[in-house]
């Protein structure tokens, strides 16, 4: 009898180990007519015994609207049955959503939890980041931030996610950007890509490397552009003098909107493009995406990360010896003229911000007045140290801050640059912030380019920009006398058709077409969007011979 007892108060005093939390997203599609249109939800809990989370979507994120509209059928059941989910105007603390819809769980959680519901795939025609859940002929995809339901919980947890690949109709298989660590935070979860469908891959050889396709395109096969992506990825591996190659994933999908847009998340980039797009639209933009991924993680300021990216899109195709001397300078050319052509240049930056997703020639102040300003100081380093350093250069040496865990913000960047080229490094960062003129020196892209002045005219559509940035697409603000009001364009005209007007503002001698509607008809009015003469800069290619250094 004393030996039952013993042994029953050595059991009773065995600790009882807490279940480590995971996350298990299980995806299903969903097929009407043989259309892709939604996605059955299921997220199953482990780890959270006794916890009674906010849970939260976005509504909308920039332009992307009606993200939590498209939740259906949420529903939340515990050991005990189902849990009680109370709409509530509470904000999330930890999980990073944008204009949150939230709901309070009713009690405690009990054991392990199950979160159903489903998300429809977006039609919306307001062009943003490619992140809603979208549906193709072939697949679905879209990041955790535009379609994902999550706790708002300062818990890490080991979260995996699979698709239920028998839906589909078509032989499919699947990938998902989410890292392979023991835990990672919700948020991480958001800023995640998830793709699933008759995807053309990279070989499983490939690792760390991971790319997939979704999109056709005309011009290049999935196969000669995934081995391009890859073989990409380890330049710049080099370039960047990145420690070891890193775990990447690049993903092509269809854009039913515009030509081509792509956006960057830790360690992934996704492009949307037309499948009639050219070889070199989709490896520049292919491009411009790697560049933001590898820099993740510096200075956060849009006119620092877009600016960056814009520069070495080309910059680092040139330096790998994927452009000429020749195409490098049409490139370089192609930031200046968007540059010089906007009539709002002048802007502050501050201003350029706020009106990010309502105006166009404002969204393009980060991307290319950031770029001019990398240009500039690119030559004003070459200057100050007698040709021995570049933009380059330093660029690494701010990246090798980062891997050592030290700060880099836009004040250790200006502080780093002040160290080489002086009080200098703060008059052109206020240049670029006030909006005052920006010309690089003649020097800026080193010996083979010389800088010369020019005129262009300015892209200007006549009518209010922001009449092409919302849904529905309605003229307002229409000028009289202007190029598209001579064409026939009326005021409160709907715009049936959709423009990718940053692409468009390096062309201003283009036509633009324009589908609108008036009354119950339709019809097309076509008309070219350049304005006055302003004064221009353009770079010529010097004469070089092979054996010269043009870097």
């Amino acid at each position: 009898m004393k030996v039952v007892t013993l042994l029953l108060a050595l059991l009773v005093s065995v600790p009882v180990l807490a279940q480590s939390p995971a996350l298990q997203i299980t995806m299903t599609p969903l097929f009407s007519d043989g259309q892709l249109t939604a996605v059955s939800i299921e997220q199953h809990y482990s780890g959270l015994q006794g916890k009674q989370p906010l849970w939260s979507v976005s509504q909308t994120v920039g332009p992307l609207q009606n993200i939590a509209a498209r939740i259906h059928g949420l529903s939340l059941r515990d050991s005990q049955g189902n849990v009680p989910l109370l709409d509530t105007q509470q904000t999330p603390v930890v999980l990073e959503v944008s204009n949150p819809q939230s709901w309070q769980t009713g009690r405690a959680i009990n054991g392990e939890v199950t979160l159903r519901y489903t998300a429809d795939v977006s039609e919306d025609t307001n062009t943003g980041p490619t992140w809603e859940l979208r549906s193709q002929a072939t697949g679905v995809s879209g990041a955790g931030i535009a379609f994902l339901v999550l706790p708002d919980l300062d818990t890490d947890l080991k979260v995996t996610s699979n698709w239920v690949l028998s839906a589909f109709p078509y032989p499919a298989s699947q990938i998902d950007s989410l890292p392979a660590a023991p835990a990672i935070s919700l948020n991480r979860v958001l800023m995640s890509y998830f793709m699933a469908g008759n995807l053309a891959t990279t070989p499983a050889s490939a690792a760390p490397f991971y790319a997939a396709s979704l999109q056709s395109f005309n011009a290049i096969s999935n196969t000669e552009l995934l081995n391009w992506s890859a073989a990409s990825y380890k330049q710049l591996n080099r370039l960047f003098n990145t420690a070891g190659q890193q775990p990447f994933t690049v993903l092509f999908r269809d854009n039913p909107l515009i030509m081509q847009s792509g956006t960057a998340l830790p360690d992934a980039l996704m492009v949307a493009a037309k499948a009639e797009n050219t070889q070199s639209k989709l490896k520049q933009i292919l491009m411009h995406e790697m560049v933001h991924v590898f820099l993740h993680g510096l200075a956060d300021e849009s006119w620092f990360q877009e600016g960056l990216a814009i520069y070495y899109q080309d910059r680092a195709a040139f330096l790998l010896g994927m452009l000429t001397v020749t195409e490098y300078a049409e490139r370089m050319n192609n930031t200046l003229l968007k540059y010089y052509s906007n009539v709002q240049k002048h802007m502050t930056m501050s201003d350029a911000t706020a009106a990010f997703w309502t105006d166009a020639r404002a969204r393009l102040q980060p991307y290319n007045r950031g770029a001019m300003y990398f240009m500039i100081t690119d030559g004003r380093i070459r200057t100050a140290t007698n040709g021995k350093r570049n933009l380059d250069h330093v660029l690494n040496q701010f990246l090798t801050m980062h891997r050592r865990g030290e700060s880099v913000t836009k004040d250790d960047w200006l502080t780093l640059l002040q160290s080489i080229i002086g009080e200098q490094a703060y008059a052109d960062y206020n240049a670029m912030q006030q909006g005052d003129m920006l010309i690089p020196d003649n020097n800026a892209l080193g010996e083979c380019f010389a800088l010369t002045k020019t005129t262009t005219p300015v892209f200007e559509l006549g009518f209010d920009i922001a009449s092409l940035m919302q849904s529905p697409r309605i003229i307002r603000g229409l000028k009289a006398g202007s190029p598209a009001a001579k064409a026939g364009l009326k005021e409160h005209d709907v715009v049936l058709n959709t423009l990718s007007l940053d692409a468009r503002q390096a062309t201003p001698q283009a036509p633009i077409q324009l589908v609108v509607q008036r009354g119950n008809a339709e019809q097309t009015i076509s008309f070219v969007p350049a304005g006055p003469q302003t004064t221009s800069y353009a770079w010529q290619v010097r004469g070089h011979n092979e054996e010269q250094s043009c870097h």
